[in-house]
């Protein structure tokens, strides 16, 4: 049995946010967006991602499209909607809304009230299109190499730090340790490329 949501939930915040972050990102059309996200059981998933402490992440799914044009699922639509991060495959299409530390319900009213916007309580990450001969291991080193290690650099040379610095925040906060897994990681998946190739 699903848990009871309640209904009495305005998601019309969430609704415009993601008709204005989604089209473009997915390469759909609004009015075909729109009317996946007012579906009855799209609006129950999300009255859920908003309200449910233990959900952490609704993932927007246009679906691969096979070589024919047609989606794999015509009869259910293009547009999927899901309450946990997955692969769909490398030709579709995927952004993900991930709750921000400290965002365990979702803050939903207008922008005139909000105290606190939806742009500052999710993440937004764009997940798809890989191509047809692409991997995951391809898109978390091109986020790691070109988006996180370039952060983390930048940071550390904003707060002054270097590698030699053992005794101040540096070291307490991790970062030389930080800095090392990622590169670790980044050489392990071009490893794992390598050995798809």
């Amino acid at each position: 049995d699903a848990p009871q949501v309640p209904q009495n939930v305005n998601l019309a915040p969430l609704n415009e946010f993601l008709k204005h972050v989604c089209p473009s990102l997915l390469d759909v059309p609004e009015n075909e967006f729109s009317s996946s996200l007012n579906l009855p059981s799209t609006q129950h998933m999300l009255r859920e991602f908003a309200i449910d402490s233990q959900v952490h992440a609704l993932m927007v799914v246009r679906k691969e499209v096979g070589a024919d044009g047609e989606s794999q699922d015509a009869a259910d639509g293009r547009i999927l909607f899901e309450l946990e991060v997955a692969f769909k495959g490398a030709r579709a299409q995927t952004v993900a809304f991930i709750k921000r530390s400290g965002c365990t319900v979702l803050e939903l009213t207008s922008e005139q009230d909000s105290v606190r916007p939806l742009a500052s309580q999710l993440q937004v990450i764009n997940l798809g299109f890989m191509g047809p001969d692409s991997s995951p291991f391809e898109l978390v080193h091109s986020y790691l190499h070109n988006s996180f290690v370039p952060l983390f650099n930048t940071y550390r040379s904003i707060n002054g730090t270097t590698e030699d610095d053992t005794k101040g925040g540096d070291k307490k906060l991790g970062l030389p340790t930080v800095q090392k897994r990622m590169a670790e990681l980044m050489m392990s998946l071009l490893q794992c490329q390598i050995g798809r190739a």
